[in-house]
């Protein structure tokens, strides 16, 4: 150890020590604390990360649900019912006289969707409850369809009063003329047939009030019903 002329020892070595300590430690603390920003911002950045993934991912939830929606409706738009109504055409309708028109007009009101092949025309039914019914002709005392429905299986077919042509509802609670497909629910109408795909023939005598239903095909069946229309009467396909 080393003295001054007054006796005191030499510390110079030892401050020179202690400055060059202090300051590396105050360098290690910047780079700590630059460090501690880094990860701290880097920890910022991975929950803005996350909450993006999060919307992301709801977002594709919510596309894919739409997506299912969207399949289940056009899986339904793609079983919808296809009427098939043979001889409607006006020309041949009145050469034949054998087969009664379509409100057409009254169709496309109700959204059917309708396309003509020769002499037989197809209707695209959209959602139900919704009815195609027969057009009314002056002096006409026979009413006639030929009539297969393919696709939604909830339907059914009848003679229906003048006044009740715009309300499908009356399929569900009063009426009784006509038949049923058998897969229809909560219809007033009995009986329930197994119809589908099937040529089915109805005819309403409106001077004696007489119905006949006809099977064809592997359906043999005929069944006759009577009705009390004072208002007059259309022949009428229910679509569910």
């Amino acid at each position: 150890q080393n003295f001054t002329s007054t006796g005191m020892p030499v510390l110079q070595h030892e401050e020179k020590s202690t400055t060059v300590m202090v300051h590396r430690l105050r360098r290690m603390e910047k780079i700590i604390a630059s460090t501690m920003r880094e990860h701290i911002q880097h920890l910022k950045h991975m929950e803005q990360e996350i909450v993006r993934h999060e919307k992301d991912l709801a977002e594709k939830k919510q596309a894919l649900k739409d997506s299912k929606a969207n399949a289940n409706t056009l899986r339904q738009d793609m079983v919808r019912m296809q009427i098939t109504v043979e001889d409607i055409d006006s020309q041949l309708r009145n050469l034949t006289m054998q087969y009664t028109a379509v409100d057409l007009k009254r169709a496309g009101k109700c959204g059917f969707d309708m396309q003509m092949d020769n002499s037989v025309a197809c209707f695209l039914a959209p959602k139900g409850p919704v009815m195609l019914v027969s057009a009314k002709m002056p002096g006409e005392t026979v009413l006639r369809w030929r009539v297969r429905v393919t696709g939604n299986a909830s339907w059914a077919l009848g003679v229906i009063p003048e006044d009740q042509i715009d309300n499908p509802m009356y399929f569900f609670t009063d009426l009784k003329v006509g038949v049923n497909s058998k897969d229809t629910t909560r219809s007033s109408l009995l009986p329930r047939e197994t119809l589908q795909g099937l040529w089915i023939e109805i005819v309403a005598e409106l001077g004696r009030k007489i119905v006949i239903v006809r099977g064809e095909g592997r359906l043999r069946m005929e069944i006759r019903q009577s009705f009390d229309y004072d208002c007059g009467a259309r022949l009428a396909v229910c679509c569910f």
